[in-house]
């Protein structure tokens, strides 16, 4: 009797278990296509979103839910890079593979501006000059005069140097009062390991941790691994792999950091 009473209550927890599993996944298939059927909300006049990157491949590797809901809604997204992606000194070519990327994403070669200067090199172990970078970030901002600003959180998503340099530079711009009156600033919020890896089941997690949410449909995830296809030299294996399962693929949560007015 003790056999079988052992045997009935491991029965019981793996039952348990696989409901818990059954019920979360569930949750899952629910919470996305209640995302993707929701009606979008377009603005009476575009608006203008200014995405900060510091590589070429960061639009596509970590912002393309973000990017490709604001280019649905008719707004003009503008990317400015912060590097050319020179560390193999193969900057040119990356410069080139950043175009079509874009061009993918539904983002014009006009709107791309990209900085290629000695004190902002593509490194993960040098530290951005700070005064030369907020010169280059407040010269596009004071010309485009963008509703929206976009960029890494204090974590960087990656943890790169550089992603977090750029987190610093705008809450530094935030906090002297010189961004524009009607720009509102948003970052993209940072997750666990476990998180990053769980692909669209992290969807019910970014929902309850985040009011500004932004989740791919089926097409706009495969104009996002077109997007990175197209930078072909950074294909690597764990790259592959990356799109596979990597959560920015398919789920973007934006906090905001700075508000000041309405877009």
């Amino acid at each position: 009797m003790a056999g079988l009473s052992e045997i009935f209550e491991k029965y019981c927890q793996q039952s348990t278990l696989t409901g818990i599993v059954l019920i979360y996944f569930v949750t899952c298939i629910f919470t996305y296509f209640a995302f993707i059927w929701r009606k979008v909300k377009i603005p009476k006049f575009p608006r203008k979103i200014l995405l900060i990157t510091a590589h070429p491949d960061d639009e596509c590797m970590f912002f393309s839910p973000t990017v490709q809901a604001e280019t649905s809604k008719g707004n003009f997204v503008y990317v400015l890079c912060l590097s050319k992606g020179d560390y193999y000194k193969i900057g040119d070519k990356r410069t080139k593979e950043l175009i079509k990327s874009c061009s993918v994403l539904g983002i014009p070669e006009r709107n791309i501006r990209q900085v290629d200067h000695a004190k902002l090199p593509d490194s993960p172990s040098i530290d951005w000059d700070a005064e030369i970078l907020q010169k280059e970030i407040i010269a596009i901002i004071y010309g485009l005069q963008p509703n929206k600003v976009i960029t890494f959180d204090s974590n960087g998503v990656s943890g790169h140097i550089n992603h977090k340099a750029l987190y610093h530079c705008i809450q530094d711009i935030c906090g002297k009062n010189r961004m524009p009156r009607h720009t509102r600033v948003f970052v993209l919020k940072t997750t666990s390991i476990l998180r990053k890896y769980l692909s669209i089941l992290d969807l019910p997690l970014a929902y309850l941790t985040s009011k500004r949410t932004f989740v791919s449909t089926p097409l706009q995830t495969f104009y996002a691994w077109r997007a990175m296809f197209a930078h072909r030299s950074q294909l690597m294996w764990f790259r592959i792999l990356y799109l596979m399962f990597s959560n920015y693929m398919f789920v973007n949560s934006l906090q905001e950091v700075c508000h000041h007015g309405d877009c």
